[in-house]
């Protein structure tokens, strides 16, 4: 549901980006009563930036497969996946059948934990101390584009 609405709210959004470079001046025609040709400029810095604002939509704070590799892990490896046999204890991991609504919390206690660690790990050290956060480079990016964005994601809100 919240996919859902994350799309539903990115469709609705007015995005404008504004061009901040002035045109290129055109040498004046030899002639007095001829006008010269309006300065142009060029789109691809604009289409650059764009291109980056729509790569930047789709980051994420998880990797997938660092998550799967190490629920491999967990779950395979260490055998954790054996906490999901119907069994009164937890620390009983003998192998034996797996309760499928049991299995499903598991996978999901553990999808949970791992992403939650990544998180906090990225939110807390990596793009504190690290490295820079996507939109701060983004904002860079844009700073030296000389190209400013206008997002309106409500009727009367920006």
């Amino acid at each position: 549901m919240y996919v859902l609405a994350l799309i539903y709210k990115q469709c609705n959004a007015d995005i404008f980006f504004l061009d901040w470079e002035p045109p290129s001046v055109v040498a004046p025609k030899s002639s007095k009563n001829e006008l010269s040709a309006p300065g142009r400029v060029s789109v691809w810095r604009t289409i650059f930036v764009a291109n980056e604002w729509s790569e930047m939509q789709t980051l994420r704070k998880t990797d997938i497969a660092f998550t799967l590799f190490w629920m491999a892990f967990f779950l395979v490896g260490i055998g954790e996946d054996y906490v999901a046999t119907q069994q009164p204890d937890v620390s009983n991991k003998n192998v034996g059948d797996t309760n499928i609504v049991l299995r499903f919390a598991n996978t999901c206690f553990w999808w949970i934990m791992l992403s939650f660690a990544q998180y906090m790990w990225k939110f807390l050290i990596y793009e504190r101390f690290i490295a820079e956060t996507p939109e701060q480079i983004f904002i860079d990016f844009c700073t030296i584009a000389k190209v400013s964005i206008l997002v309106l994601d409500e009727p009367f809100h920006g």
